[in-house]
């Protein structure tokens, strides 16, 4: 396993701001800085990471912790991909013997990937061929360099090269860069133009290979493998993302469509993989681009693939738009007949996806008939519905009804789900479940103790704080397993831990403690950097013991209250059996407890 020291060296080596920064366009905010948060959508910023801290926290949806958390969330990896991925990122050398065999594959792939991808780019600089057909399709050699094409000799030869690396048949075979034939592996890439395709962090994942005329099959792509899901990746979306400080990410569907757009400066491009965009690219696109801008061939395949684009844009909550264009197939050709000029402007012109749809759709029949618009409507119901968003739901629904001239009334009957969703809650109903309330006071004032405790970490004031704390909690004889709450219990069960121990940096061995446990980290980095009406300012200690005094009695109380009614059982079935002694020594009890809650927990003195 990866030693806690190891992970610590990771985590120090790996400035949260910057991880993060590669993902999201940070802004200083006095201590912290902010962005929009890629977990929710969202127009003001409400995602703050404190480089003081190393944590990060979202005001919206609540999503927090620390960067190994981040990646977690963000990348859908485990806790030791994460480790990994910073650590390659820091070279920093790691070994894990919990790493899968399947952990083990990929990295094999990726390194045979990166074998093919120099060997292709090897072949290309020696050949005329694939030189002269790269400048035919206006592909410069910066572009070139950028996007590192290849070429794939007819004769073949990476099998071999591999081979000599080191790579066994079984590895050739899983990245599918050879296939096996009678007469032993073969290329599979021969006599074509290469595309590498990479992931994000500028691992190359797969290939797609054009032959240098039009006979078929014009392209072979790469098969999935273990690194490559064609609708989980984006091609050039590891340089698009450098390039889309203006928020916005242009959408084509090919290969040389985006290397053309690229090559022509328009270098927020990327291309989907020989489908039409999913929902898991959507999800991607969104953490990188507030705005989408589809910009597919001409053609009715072209048409219909900007609309499922749109429709999984729109439901991931990215504002999208639609590009049109007259006289050409696709944006490749447009530049070459009518400049990048002109293609600016029919960016800039691209229509509102929903009114796309909507006019699309009344192109695909006879709107004035009732039973098409009908049609029409509920598919449109169903896109409006999966929006997250109240305003944009509102205002896609205004669109529609005026767009098919049908009244609100009417068109209430179909957005009723929706309605509900961006209608506040009517007046009256909002009662609460009396014990529902007092669940909610106990757990305040065990998290309160806690924010307190872990707000005062590493302060001049931290050994004054946690000295009352320890002190309060003695006297009046409570115990962390008191509390409801086990990790509140847990993480303060730490922290009194480590203080008597002497810790210096209680605050850095809790963290490490619990680096690995996302919901743990989440809750430490609100109660961190989040907004708490309950917290004292610094300096403000007075406040901060009278705080923790008023919830230890809370919790005391509580702890009482269930005692008594104890009690009050025990009393009535020692007067039912008349065991008058019994009874007598219960009241007494009874009237010990009684007096604890008629008193200030900072006054209690605890009877022996």
């Amino acid at each position: 396993m990866i030693s806690p020291d190891k992970i610590e060296q990771v985590k120090n080596a790996s400035d949260i701001v910057e991880v993060i920064g590669g993902y999201l366009t940070l802004k200083k905010a006095g201590a912290n800085y902010k962005a929009n948060c890629p977990f929710h959508q969202e127009k003001t910023p409400s995602f703050v990471v404190s480089p003081e801290k190393q944590i990060y926290r979202c005001f919206g949806c609540g999503e927090g912790g620390n960067v190994f958390t981040f990646l977690q969330r963000l990348e859908n990896f485990s806790f030791v991909d994460s480790v990994k991925f910073l650590a390659k990122r820091a070279g920093i050398e790691v070994e894990d013997a919990r790493f899968s065999v399947n952990s083990g594959e990929k990295d094999k792939l990726i390194s045979a990937n990166k074998e093919a991808l120099e060997y292709y780019r090897e072949m290309f600089l020696k050949s005329e061929k694939a030189k002269a057909y790269a400048a035919g399709r206006l592909i410069d050699d910066a572009t070139a360099e950028d996007f590192k094409v290849g070429y794939s000799p007819h004769e073949g030869g990476l099998a071999a090269r591999l081979k000599e690396k080191g790579y066994t048949e079984d590895d050739m075979l899983k990245s599918w860069l050879a296939a096996k034939g009678n007469y032993g592996l073969y290329d599979v890439f021969r006599d074509r133009f290469m595309f590498p395709i990479f992931n994000i962090y500028g691992d190359v994942i797969a290939f797609g290979g054009r032959v240098f005329d039009d006979s078929n099959p014009k392209y072979i792509n790469s098969r999935e493998t273990s690194v490559y899901t064609k609708g989980r990746n984006l091609y050039n979306l590891n340089n698009a993302r450098k390039h889309a400080s203006s928020g916005e990410i242009i959408i084509v569907e090919g290969y040389m469509d985006c290397i053309t757009v690229y090559a022509a400066g328009i270098k927020n491009t990327v291309a989907t993989l020989g489908t039409a965009m999913t929902q898991d690219q959507a999800k991607l696109l969104k953490r990188y681009a507030e705005r989408a801008v589809i910009m597919y061939d001409m053609d009715d395949a072209g048409r219909q693939g900007a609309i499922r684009a749109g429709d999984n844009l729109f439901a991931e909550g990215v504002d999208a738009c639609v590009v049109s264009f007259d006289g050409v197939k696709d944006p490749d050709d447009y530049i070459k007949k009518n400049g990048v000029a002109a293609l600016s402007e029919r960016i800039k012109a691209a229509a509102p996806f929903m009114e796309y749809r909507i006019e699309w759709m009344k192109k695909q029949g006879d709107i004035r008939n009732p039973y098409y618009k009908e049609k029409v409507i509920k598919e449109l119901a169903g896109l409006v519905e999966k929006s997250s968003s109240a305003v944009v739901a509102e205002s896609a629904i205004k669109l529609i009804t005026d767009k098919l001239q049908i009244s609100r009334e009417t068109a209430s009957a179909y957005f009723r789900a929706q309605a509900r969703a961006v209608m506040p809650d009517e007046p009256g109903h909002n009662f609460e479940d009396p014990l529902a309330m007092k669940n909610k006071g106990i757990d305040s004032a065990e998290r309160t103790i806690l924010l307190t405790a872990l707000g005062y970490l590493g302060t001049e004031d931290q050994d004054v704080v946690l000295r009352h704390i320890a002190e309060l909690r003695e006297n009046l004889g409570l115990k962390y397993g008191d509390f409801r709450n086990t990790i509140y219990s847990e993480v303060m069960e730490k922290v009194k831990g480590y203080f008597r121990a002497g810790e210096k940096e209680i605050l850095a061995k809790i963290e490490m403690d619990y680096v690995d446990n996302t919901e743990v980290s989440s809750m430490i980095s609100e109660m961190l950097v989040g907004n708490h009406d309950n917290r004292p300012k610094k300096g403000h200690v007075a406040d901060a013991i009278q705080i923790v005094s008023d919830c230890f009695f809370t919790i005391l109380q509580d702890k009482t209250n269930e005692k008594l009614q104890e009690i009050k059982a025990q009393i009535i079935e020692a007067e039912s059996s008349r065991d008058t002694a019994k009874q007598m020594e219960l009241i007494k009890e009874k009237a010990r407890l009684d007096k604890i809650l008629d008193q200030r927990g900072g006054n209690i003195e605890q009877e022996s």
